[in-house]
């Protein structure tokens, strides 16, 4: 039997076994190796082969690379971890270890996905329910898009659709090392929006658990997307959608916000997470010793009005509990901290920014407040805000939101940099002339057609 390479431009030549994609992988075939006639040949291996997609988003060098792109926006104070060099300071190096074992499992997410779709698109599976095995399609397509999201927004100009510099596309399993070039970040967005738009089709409507995709998250990652391209009405259309189909689909609002925190991966409003309890399924991520960053702390200070000592998001997480992330206790059998990709909060800031960008500023004001509500501040002090500063507060409330989670605070930065030439630079980070990620070094060498991003060269 052919065993199936997973080559990633050269600098990664790996066999994906029972260890990398967990569950019950291993009982597919005796040597633990996919291949081409072995990865899905039955119900209960189709099942399998698709929680291990889900499961290589455990990667420790994904988890971990949240922590470095959170010293990059300085919203996480300074750390010794592997690969902190430069991120401090925005002047990352191709070489950088962190960058390049990140680019490399955002890959190998996709090739997953991509090797187990090759298998159940247009295949009969014996004992697999032609619904189900729809589902399980756009489960795999939402895992896709969601790598190939990251990337661009990591390495691509994501601002500018007309950009030569998107990322290199993927949606056939890699088997050999066949240099390819980067698509143009309009190309990228397409495919990830037909992607997307497939899982909101098709995934299930009532997921097993938050940290299984629906077709709500489909949506509300569509609704990110849109945002990030610049497509203000859609996207204040899909996170509004969103919002309103959300308790239907069993998701709703944490009344009090440090309750996202304690009940991680069960939480009621994230849309999408990854499973974690201990002491078998924990998440790897650099989380344990997160310190607040001091740019958070000084929009928490800004931000402060009237008889507030600080807003309630920065008093719980980081004043009361010293960390967000308080599932630390290792207790067998309970639930532990975990990587929050989407939460249902997101949607109202989306909203809000989407609103304010088309001068709605009494609808983005609307949106704010009902989810600024549970961190202290009242519906007049959010209707209160000048039109000019809207969207400033909408950047600020947000970060205070969602800061170490998924890197919104960054990328929010990036946008705003380039659509209002807000300042990065000095207040959150040592430079803004670099706005991408380089292209690790070694991804270079194994593809003579990749194009490096500029101030890389």
């Amino acid at each position: 039997m052919k065993k199936i390479k997973y080559i990633l431009f050269g600098i990664l030549l790996v066999s994906i076994t029972s260890c990398e994609l967990m569950g019950n992988i291993d009982d597919i075939q005796p040597e633990n190796v996919l291949t081409d006639e072995t990865l899905v040949s039955d119900k209960n291996s189709a099942e399998a082969a698709v929680n291990g997609v889900y499961s290589s988003w455990r990667s420790i060098d994904i988890g971990w690379f949240t922590s470095l792109m959170s010293m990059r926006s300085h919203a996480e104070n300074f750390r010794y971890i592997g690969g902190y060099q430069g991120f401090a300071e925005n002047d990352i190096k191709v070489e950088n270890i962190g960058v390049e074992k990140n680019y490399t499992a955002l890959y190998r997410v996709i090739n997953i996905a991509n090797s187990v779709l090759a298998q159940l698109e247009g295949e009969f599976v014996e004992g697999l329910e032609a619904a189900r095995q729809t589902e399980m399609i756009a489960e795999l397509k939402f895992h896709r898009a969601m790598a190939h999201f990251h990337l661009l927004r990591q390495f691509g100009e994501f601002w500018d659709a007309t950009s030569e510099y998107g990322v290199v596309t993927y949606t056939e399993p890699v088997r050999s090392n066949t240099p390819k070039q980067r698509e143009s970040v309009g190309a990228v967005y397409e495919l990830i929006v037909n992607d997307l738009n497939a899982v909101i089709s098709d995934a299930p409507v009532f997921p097993k658990g938050h940290y299984y995709v629906s077709q709500t998250t489909g949506k509300a990652l569509l609704a990110r997307v849109k945002l990030y391209q610049g497509a203000y009405p859609q996207a204040a259309q899909l996170a509004g959608e969103v919002i309103a189909e959300a308790p239907g689909a069993g998701y709703m609002l944490e009344e009090v916000y440090f309750d996202v925190f304690r009940n991680a991966a069960k939480s009621s409003e994230v849309l999408f997470s990854l499973y974690a309890s201990y002491p078998n399924e924990p998440t790897s991520m650099n989380i344990t010793n997160l310190k607040v960053g001091d740019t958070s702390k000084r929009i928490a200070d800004e931000m402060v009005e009237g008889d507030m000592v600080y807003d309630a998001r920065y008093t719980d997480a980081y004043i009361n509990a010293a960390s967000k992330y308080v599932q630390n206790d290792y207790a067998s059998g309970e639930m532990a901290n975990t990587h929050f990709f989407i939460r249902l909060a997101e949607m109202y800031y989306i909203l809000a920014e989407a609103e304010a960008r088309q001068s709605h500023f009494d609808e983005a004001r609307l949106a704010l407040a009902a989810i600024c509500e549970r961190a202290g501040y009242a519906q007049e002090e959010i209707e209160a805000i000048p039109n000019a500063l809207v969207l400033e507060q909408i950047l600020k409330h947000k970060w205070m939101e969602l800061n170490t989670e998924n890197n919104e605070e960054w990328y929010d930065l990036v946008r705003y940099h380039v659509i209002d030439d807000y300042v990065i630079a000095p207040d959150y980070v040592a430079s803004d002339k670099l706005l991408t990620l380089p292209i690790p070094r070694s991804a270079m060498a194994g593809n003579n057609l990749l194009k490096q991003n500029k101030g890389y060269e």
